[in-house]
């Protein structure tokens, strides 16, 4: 049989991120609220935030975090929006660079534990990622928490603020929204994105000028996996 077709790939898109201490971060977003307007998603307008909840799958060998070849494999995760959100949402996620390309189809939290339980998956749009687990043998390796503060710009700008960071390790390889493991502080710094798609707007340039700093290479998976130290030592044979 065939592989199941994945969903088309969506991007590219500039993500462009810096760390930033809190006090700065939350000083910028109230500046960019002036120009911008609340994400819909937000689920507290008194902060305009909400909760990201995402559970991050790797190889035994963690060859997402640590690529073996010249070529990075994509970041694999299962995400959703607090406790109280219907959907989950499986992603598959390509970065070059400050580029990303990414592939992401809702499903239901009940399709989830059947894709942990390995039963075949009923709807086409989910059974490519299943097959994409298989393929790579890939299983949970974390779940990462934080609070995100978010603004959209009239030509599909973004601008977020992601703060108290906290992951937990899945150390039986399941996806778990609700680990028995506790959670551990990925530090004070918050995280700022802005992301568009093409060249930079006059509202982008805006953002640049108020954050001024260059973009930064983080990755909150990477630094989850090293706060946690849960990737094996490197295989150093020939």
């Amino acid at each position: 049989m065939p592989p199941t077709p994945a969903p088309a790939q969506s991007g590219p898109r500039t993500e462009w991120k810096v760390t930033l201490p809190a006090a700065r971060a939350l000083a910028v977003f109230a500046a960019a609220r002036d120009w911008m307007a609340a994400d819909p998603h937000v689920q507290d307008p008194a902060t305009g935030g909400y909760r990201v909840e995402s559970i991050y799958l790797d190889t035994p060998h963690f060859d997402c975090f640590r690529p073996r070849g010249p070529v990075a494999l994509p970041k694999y995760r299962i995400r959703r929006y607090g406790a109280c959100c219907e959907h989950v949402f499986l992603e598959e996620k390509v970065r070059r660079g400050l580029s990303v390309w990414k592939r992401r189809v809702a499903s239901t939290q009940a399709a989830l534990e059947d894709l942990v339980a390995g039963v075949p998956a009923q709807r086409p749009d989910v059974a490519w990622y299943l097959e994409r687990m298989r393929m790579l043998d890939l299983r949970a390796t974390l779940l990462l928490v934080y609070e995100r503060r978010a603004l959209v710009g009239a030509q599909g700008e973004r601008f977020t603020v992601d703060e108290r960071l906290r992951a937990s390790p899945l150390a039986d390889g399941r996806p778990d929204f609700a680990p028995e493991s506790p959670a551990r502080s990925l530090g004070a710094e918050c995280v700022v994105e802005i992301k568009f798609h093409g060249a930079p707007s006059p509202l982008v340039q805006r953002l640049f000028e108020l954050v001024q700093q260059d973009p930064t290479p983080y990755s909150k998976y990477r630094h989850g996996v090293q706060v946690l130290g849960i990737a094996p030592a490197r295989d150093r044979s020939p």
